[in-house]
């Protein structure tokens, strides 16, 4: 985004691991942490999850197990369908913003090498299989043990270093398959793409569009809370408040103009008013 002055569009990058190759190296690092291929931090993670839901105590362990794969391959593919979107290919910048691409400053590269080599080895702390090294597990353990035998049910789990590998296997051949996926249809065969979005039209605008929930949204929530804003702006605001404060304004301002008629300035005007003033109250003491 700072490299192409606030672009988020990734169909109109393209090639940057040229302009940008500190970016690019700990971008692609992040992308393999994130898509848990080992030894990154990404993998430990991955396969801890994974290895809990399939030994899951409350039952369904093989169907989380199954679900956590499929997106764990969904992970791989559309992270690195955004590394060759955005790093590799012909470039496709608007030619303005091509003319200022460039690195980031050392501000910005150099958290982000930190963040690439934290990714590296941070997984380290919880490697699976052998149990000393699960340095989480073993500085946690006290206080999920506690909570475990608080709740009556100690939660233990028993398997083969044998299933527990099979697992992992497993998990970085998905992972594999989703950059590789993403790689065939991205680089290698781009006609691939349009092929899905004319064979499947309805799926690729359902996705294209977010499922049209913002449209949803705009239609259910944002549409009708403008036309009550509306309407209570110039209906109960504009009419009623406005009106009353107007009326209150104008009435005042009437019966001051109506009281300044008075103030003539005149003196015998005054007299007359006061000779007037005492008739009718001499009138009103002794006929009334």
């Amino acid at each position: 985004m700072h490299g192409l002055a606030g672009e988020l569009d990734i169909r109109k990058m393209g090639g940057l691991r040229k302009i940008m190759p500190t970016t690019f190296k700990t971008f692609v690092v992040a992308s393999l942490a994130i898509s848990g291929i080992p030894p990154l931090a990404g993998f430990m993670s991955k396969d801890e999850i994974l290895n809990a839901a399939f030994n899951s105590k409350y039952g369904g362990g093989f169907l989380l197990w199954f679900v956590g794969v499929v997106t764990a391959f969904m992970t791989a593919f559309y992270m690195f369908r955004l590394v060759y979107r955005v790093f590799y290919g012909e470039s496709r910048l608007d030619p303005e913003v091509a003319k200022h691409a460039h690195e980031s400053p050392s501000v910005m590269t150099v958290p982000l090498v930190i963040l690439a080599f934290l990714s590296t080895v941070g997984g380290f702390a919880g490697f699976p299989i052998i149990e000393k090294w699960h340095l989480l597990h073993n500085w946690l353990g006290p206080v999920f043990n506690a909570v475990a035998e608080h709740g009556g049910k100690m939660a233990e789990t028993v398997q083969s270093i044998g299933l527990e590998l099979g697992l992992m296997g497993v998990s970085v051949v998905v992972a594999v398959g989703g950059i590789w996926l993403a790689l065939v249809i991205i680089l290698r065969r781009p006609q691939i793409a349009e092929e899905i979005r004319k064979d499947y039209s309805f799926l690729y605008d359902l996705f294209f569009h977010k499922w049209w929930v913002d449209e949803l949204y705009g239609m259910l929530i944002v549409r009708p809370l403008n036309r009550l804003g509306s309407l209570l702006w110039t209906g109960f605001d504009g009419g009623v408040i406005d009106g009353t404060l107007h009326g209150i304004a104008n009435s005042a301002n009437w019966s001051g103009g109506l009281l300044a008629r008075l103030q003539t300035g005149l003196v015998q005007n005054y007299a007359l008013a006061m000779t007037v003033g005492l008739v009718l109250v001499l009138f009103w003491t002794f006929f009334v």
